[in-house]
């Protein structure tokens, strides 16, 4: 969809005869925006492991050393270490606080759950629409609540870099649609 037409507005663009596909149109990109969440959280989740072990493998170097070197006198080099370990110790620990990784992971994971759930809703209602024989207006009544949702949760949802996004996309399009004709 073109940057800043809502969704509302590519429903009349698409046109009320189509209702269903408007629908499956909001269906596979909710299950690529749950899926470009999930793989956001994952990414998230390993850059916090990633600053998390050496945080607390160095923290403990020099915690050790420290304690160890109370009984003696340790020599300048020994000190310049421990300090260079200290200092970026505190380095990696700021990045890690800075970042929020732990933070933004949960954030993408509820946001994945939430386009996961909208997306289900939106299949239930396709599944409800292909069989029933009433006016475009009346389909689309029925898919409001859904557009409203969806608009919603583009709103509050984090941001998925466009790498994921795309990666989320190829991963959703290999799965095969309602209908051999249907292609978003």
């Amino acid at each position: 969809m073109p940057e800043g037409l809502g969704t509302t507005d590519a429903a009349i663009e698409v046109g009320l005869n189509e209702v269903e596909h408007f629908a499956r149109y909001l269906e596979i990109r909710a299950r690529r925006q749950a899926r470009g969440q999930a793989l956001a959280a994952k990414r998230c989740a390993w850059a916090n492991t990633t600053l998390g072990i050496p945080v607390v493998a160095l923290t403990a170097t020099v915690g050790t050393s420290i304690f160890a070197s109370l009984n003696s006198s340790p020599d300048n080099s020994l000190k310049i270490a421990v300090g260079i370990v200290s200092v970026l110790a505190a380095a990696l620990a700021s990045l890690q606080t800075f970042f929020r990784f732990s933070d933004r992971a949960n954030a993408h994971r509820t946001a994945s759950a939430e386009w996961a759930t909208l997306a289900r809703k939106l299949l239930l209602v396709l599944i409800d629409l292909q069989g029933r024989q009433v006016p475009p207006q009346e389909k689309l009544q029925i898919l409001r609540p859904c557009i409203a949702e969806f608009d919603k949760l583009e709103a509050s949802s984090p941001d998925v870099s466009d790498r994921l996004y795309n990666a989320a996309t190829r991963q959703v399009s290999a799965v095969r649609p309602l209908n051999s004709d249907d292609t978003v």
